[in-house]
């Protein structure tokens, strides 16, 4: 049981989320600088995490171009 959410910035960069019932989440970075992939493994306490998890995915994909 999971729920994932891809966010684009064109064709240059995204970011993949996904958080599991388990209590963690995956945050995966393609095209960010010259990276090919980041990743990036969340244990989650409460699922008021998540917002800031989206948070900072976005940021990294504005503030790294």
């Amino acid at each position: 049981m999971s729920l994932g959410v891809r966010i684009e910035r064109g064709a240059a960069a995204e970011a993949e989320l996904v958080v599991y019932a388990g209590g963690w989440a995956d945050l995966m970075l393609y095209g960010i600088r010259d990276e090919d992939v980041l990743g990036e493994y969340v244990e989650l306490e409460t699922a008021d995490e998540v917002g800031p998890l989206v948070d900072r995915a976005v940021a990294r994909l504005l503030s790294d171009t």
